[in-house]
């Protein structure tokens, strides 16, 4: 099982199980923006995934979206 582990301020490893991949979620966001939908933060979450598929985080678990935010 592929996992992404991420440490929070106050204690511990959390593992998150790839259910949803990272890659799939930037799928639908690219899917909402060309069919018009539009959201207040939708251009902005949309770039983000953007950014994180061209990190090469696509096939992990949707919560890899934290390494991305982290290393910024």
């Amino acid at each position: 099982m592929q996992t992404f582990e991420a440490r929070n301020g106050k204690s511990g490893r959390y593992a998150y199980p790839a259910a949803f991949a990272l890659k799939h979620m930037a799928k639908d966001l690219r899917l909402a923006h060309e069919a018009g939908v539009s959201t207040p933060l939708a251009e902005s979450v949309n770039a983000t995934y953007r950014h994180a598929l061209e990190e090469g985080l696509g096939e992990l678990d949707l919560m890899a979206i934290l390494r991305h935010l982290g290393g910024k």
